[in-house]
């Protein structure tokens, strides 16, 4: 990966993760609704690009275990509600996260399936 692709991959990590937390305080303080298709829509679109431009052939198994447990973790959190006691914004922050990671691993796992294929 070039010196620019990493510097593109970084800027779309962090606006994925500050927007994850920003979109979540947001949706904590009902000033945007929780689960709001244009906030998915957002995070899953920062996802794939994260996906396909991020990741090389050499950082896919990595990367691919980062997810299912990032992902993973933040969709468990956020579906089972074990933080409702906590916090609403908390259970919006991790639900956001969920959002951009698990599009990235799909994006991922489809080029990796696509290449074992040929």
């Amino acid at each position: 990966m070039g010196m620019k692709n990493k510097k593109v991959s970084w800027w779309l990590f962090l606006v994925g993760m500050v927007g994850a937390l920003i979109l979540g305080i947001l949706q904590g303080v009902d000033i945007i609704k929780v689960m709001n298709p244009v906030v998915i829509i957002l995070m899953a679109a920062v996802g794939i690009a994260i996906g396909v431009i991020n990741i090389t052939n050499a950082e896919s198994q990595r990367f691919m275990v980062a997810v299912l447990v990032l992902g993973g973790a933040a969709a468990l959190i956020s579906g089972l509600d074990l933080l409702s006691g906590m916090s609403k914004m908390l259970d919006a922050i991790f639900q956001n996260i969920a959002n951009v990671a698990l599009p990235a691993g799909m994006v991922v796992a489809i080029r990796s399936i696509y290449k074992d294929a040929r």
